[in-house]
């Protein structure tokens, strides 16, 4: 086996095109993992823990929508705040560097126990869907004050429009659409993996809709101004000050492809 940076480099995430996929088990077996856990008083997780099959709903901005629908967004970053069953979470360390084996230490007053997870463990526990899962997008809605026809907020491109619409006493809603009409953007979950927010590459740029991936080579200035807006609108997105921008948090990725 290699050493320890060679096992780091293998785990890191190594984005190729719109391909986002995580690095695999390396030399620590789930008995290893129930040893240690055992010898320094840490609870094992639950492993009967089945996340939920169902669909879930999942909302996103206006540019990212629009990115969706021309084909060009393939990755979804939340805040890692839950963990299943063990509810919400203070820490959660990754113990070898590889992924592979994490403490996590629960956020309540009374119980600050800390519990130890397989990368699989870890996954199932995503409150946004796991590996084969699927997801819906709630999206900004209202109906055109004329037709009735269903009007959608990322489509409305002009300040016109908006005015068109706000002058009309007609209110946006972010619910699901009425009946008859159906999600524009469904998907399914290719992967899941825990990084942190920083520092927002240009392909995370690109994979996450924020940098225009027509720019065949974005500029620095391209690139910062894409990482600019990402920020502020992931910052306005959050009421806990914990996860803004500036604090690096830890994220839940989830690499998508979208369902036609």
């Amino acid at each position: 086996m290699g050493s320890r940076s060679e096992t780091r480099r293998h785990y890191t995430r190594r984005h190729v095109g719109a391909d986002c996929r995580v690095g695999r088990k390396v030399g620590t077996t789930e008995t290893d993992a129930q040893g240690r856990a055992i010898a320094g008083g840490i609870r094992m997780a639950d492993d009967q823990f089945q996340s939920s099959t169902e669909p879930r709903e999942i909302r996103l901005q206006d540019v990212e929508i629009r990115a969706a629908l021309a084909g060009r967004k393939c990755e979804i970053r939340r805040p890692l705040r839950m963990l299943g069953e063990l509810g919400q979470i203070k820490t959660l360390e990754d113990i070898d560097g590889d992924g592979q084996v994490w403490r996590v230490t629960r956020n309540f007053s009374t119980d600050r126990a800390q519990y130890q997870l397989t990368r699989e463990q870890l996954i199932q526990r995503c409150p946004y869907g796991t590996p084969g899962g699927e997801l819906e997008t709630l999206e900004w809605w209202t109906t055109d004050p004329e037709t009735q026809d269903v009007i959608w907020r990322a489509d409305c491109l002009t300040t016109d429009q908006r005015q068109r619409i706000y002058h009309s006493g007609q209110s946006w809603k972010n619910t699901r659409p009425p009946d008859g009409v159906p999600i524009r953007l469904r998907w399914r979950i290719v992967d899941v993996w825990v990084d942190h927010l920083h520092p927002m590459t240009a392909l995370q740029l690109r994979n996450e809709g924020w940098l225009d991936a027509r720019l065949a080579k974005p500029t620095e200035a391209d690139i910062r101004r894409a990482r600019d807006a990402f920020a502020n609108a992931w910052s306005r997105s959050t009421v806990d000050q914990d996860f803004v921008w500036s604090k690096n948090p830890q994220i839940w990725v989830l690499s998508v492809t979208r369902i036609v």
